[in-house]
Parts: C-alpha cells; structure tokens; sequence
C-alpha cells in the first residue's frame, strides 16, 4: 500500500470519525448505533498504520489477495449491522402495535366517559 494511499486512508478515517462525534453530540446518532461504525473506523486507521499486518495474516489464513480478506470482512461487518437493525426494527415495530393499541383503549375509555357526563 503506497503511503499516500495509507495517509488518505487514515485522514478521511479520522474525519468520518469526527462526523459520528459531531452528530452523537447533536442528538442525530444514538450511541448504540455508532460504536459498530466508530470500532469499523479503528480498524480502519489501523488497517492504514500497518497494512503488513493484514497481508500477513490473509496469507496465513489462506487469501491469495489482501483485498479480497478486506472484502470478505467488510460484506461480514454489513451482514452483520443489518442483521442487527433488522432486530431493532422488529421491535420497534412490536412496541409501535402495542402503543396503538394503548392509545385506542384511552381513546374509546375517554369517549365512553364523555357520554356517561
């Protein structure tokens, strides 16, 4: 990896970090939602700090290329995060459909006691 790919790695790595920072200090991101992306931004900045490492290990493991390793762990991160916003939203849906179902219960109690005044 050549370093002006390295440093161009590492700047935009620190700057997408920086904009999650940005947006968690505004109430736009939930913390929750942004250690996954800001763990995918440390690995990252190590990934440009020492490139040798990951060609090492993707040798060892058995990748004839160091891209296709990255890849590979990149489409498994993204699996991964829908997988676990798939499960947010079932329950977001859940606790919607529950809280409907709350509010119709209060709004016909409120007009069986508007007819008994």
């Amino acid at each position: 990896m050549s370093t002006t790919i390295r440093i161009a790695l590492i700047f935009f790595t620190f700057l997408t970090f920086f904009i999650f920072l940005h947006f968690i200090r505004k109430f736009k991101l939930n913390i929750k939602y942004s250690i996954l992306w800001i763990l995918i931004a440390l690995l990252l900045v190590f990934l440009g700090i020492f490139p040798e490492l990951f060609i090492i290990i993707s040798y060892k493991i058995g990748f004839l290329s160091t891209v296709n390793m990255i890849y590979l762990i990149i489409i498994f991160i993204l699996i991964c995060i829908v997988f676990y916003l798939t499960i947010n939203l079932s329950s977001l849906e859940e606790k919607l459909k529950i809280a409907i179902f709350e509010i119709a219960l209060m709004k016909k109690e409120l007009e069986e006691n508007k007819r008994k005044d």
